[in-house]
């Protein structure tokens, strides 16, 4: 059971190992809040929460798939209700749970982008939506309802009887062994990032790629276990994809440390093209949802912030403009395409 003590502790151990012990991933378990972030502390109930300018604390962030029904939102008019208590009944099973397992790890505040974002004033949400990068850069764990497609699915799950094992007796020659049994739990679909939406849905999303890269360290509920992808280390509960290849999020870093500048052009665009598969509810959103992963990528190479503009770099904009189309993944274009024709977002 993911939502289990025995999980929390599973995940409370491996939060604690990497913000010790972890120097690529570490970051202050307190830093500046985010503009707005959900109280949830124990005994009280629910509440939007804006914190005092420069004010800092420890918080969660949570990644999700929003799906065909949307999920419970800030409006203009609610706004000043939720700053004293969302009703419980009306938070998702997604949101109920996650609130549940960040009281279990003892932290108070966790930011749900549906919740903290004014969602019908366009300047709050462009303004919100611009600091992600360090929104989710700065929070101490990003807890991932990867397995679930909507607010309905939640987070937690109980494992299928085959994968929880049984034990099976063996005599030979007198004597008797005790061996315990279950379906190999399989990994791969965590690395291949781009290839998962049938047991992974929110890896199909195009916002859940910056959601996962970013942060520091991301907790991903599955449907059979938990995993633990941060900059150093990716683990599961069972135990084996740590013997496995490294995951797509310890690629990315590594990429972004050691590589030169023509191998990271090349690199970017290789997300480019996994980036232009993954799905969207609003198209118009496809450069947006990617601007944290290029505000990284800007950082490391050191250039400066008009050196990149719709998805394209001038610095490599020979190369980056040399994009097609394969006649497969050809989509309708949305109705109101803000995008400029020479953009590999149009």
């Amino acid at each position: 059971n993911t939502g289990s003590p025995a999980a929390t502790k599973w995940a409370a151990d491996r939060l604690d190992q990497c913000v010790n012990n972890h120097s690529l991933c570490a970051n202050d378990r307190d830093s500046i809040l985010p503009t707005r972030v959900l109280d949830i502390m124990p005994g009280n109930p629910v509440q939007l929460y804006e914190p005092k300018e420069g004010e800092k604390g420890t918080y969660c962030s949570l990644s999700h798939c929003w799906g065909p029904t949307q999920p419970i939102i800030t409006t203009i008019k609610n706004f000043e209700a939720r700053k004293h208590g969302v009703p419980w009944p009306l938070l998702s099973q997604t949101f109920q749970d996650a609130i549940k397992f960040t009281r279990a790890l003892g932290i108070r505040y966790i930011w749900i982008d549906s919740l903290c974002i004014i969602q019908d004033d366009p300047e709050d949400w462009k303004r919100e939506s611009a600091k992600m990068y360090k929104i989710y850069t700065h929070s101490i764990l990003t807890l991932a309802a990867t397995k679930s497609s909507d607010g309905y699915g939640g987070c937690f799950t109980i494992s299928d009887s085959a994968y929880r094992g049984y034990e099976v007796r063996d005599e030979y020659e007198g004597k008797t062994a005790n061996v315990h049994v279950r379906k190999k739990l399989q990994h791969d679909f965590y690395r291949e990032n781009m290839q998962a939406e049938e047991q992974l849905p929110l890896l199909g999303r195009g916002w859940a790629l910056q959601e996962r890269f970013l942060p520091p360290r991301v907790l991903h509920f599955g449907p059979q276990e938990l995993f633990w992808e941060c900059i150093t280390h990716f683990c599961c509960e069972c135990g084996t994809a740590e013997l496995e290849k490294p995951s797509r999020k310890s690629e990315f870093h590594s990429a972004l440390s050691k590589e030169s500048d023509l191998a990271l052009s090349r690199f970017w665009r290789d997300l480019v093209v996994g980036y232009s598969r993954l799905k969207f509810t609003f198209e118009s959103d496809r450069l947006q949802a990617f601007r944290g992963i290029a505000e990284l990528f800007k950082r490391h190479r050191g250039f400066e912030a008009d050196q990149y503009v719709s998805g394209i770099w001038k610095e490599s904009i020979i190369d980056d403009l040399l994009w097609s189309v394969h006649l497969t993944q050809l989509k309708q274009q949305p109705k109101r395409n803000a995008f400029p024709t020479w953009c590999w977002a149009a």
